[in-house]
């Protein structure tokens, strides 16, 4: 389902970049459709986390969050253009509760939190191509709400 939105948004986002400047990677656009489809789905989804860093090949980075119980979320990761893949994983107490290691650079998930608690977002660069070796850039998002707003697999 995020294929047609996607074009769309990417044409508007291209359209609208103020004084002509577009947005510097993917990892820069990508949030912005991502709260677009999320607020297709629930438009009173709360964004919890938006982060922006770089990683290089075979890093991880960890990101904590807390979750209430009861609670529906929408895990996000993208990376910018020099990347080609990087795995998304939610964890608690260092064991994996949800991932999504697809070889894509955009993984997603669903989750519906049965405790509240502090988690962790777990973002690693499987493939980095940069000649600066600095890494690549990368975002995740996190999205909260009373309905299930990713489908379970």
């Amino acid at each position: 389902w995020r294929t047609p939105i996607f074009l769309l948004l990417l044409a508007s986002l291209t359209a609208c970049s103020a004084n002509n400047k577009l947005l510097a990677t993917w990892a820069d656009k990508a949030p912005f459709i991502n709260q677009m489809e999320i607020n297709a789905v629930d438009k009173n989804a709360r964004e919890l986390l938006r982060k922006t860093s770089k990683l290089t090949a075979g890093a991880t980075a960890h990101h904590n969050i807390k979750l209430a119980a009861g609670k529906h979320y929408a895990f996000f990761a993208d990376c910018a253009d020099e990347c080609s893949n990087i795995d998304l994983a939610l964890q608690q107490d260092g064991a994996t509760l949800k991932a999504d290691t697809a070889a894509d650079a955009s993984p997603m998930f669903g989750f519906y939190a049965t405790q509240a608690g502090s988690y962790q977002l777990v973002p690693q660069m499987v493939s980095c191509v940069n000649a600066d070796k600095k890494g690549c850039k990368y975002a995740v998002q996190v999205f909260e709400s009373e309905r299930q707003l990713i489908a379970d697999e």
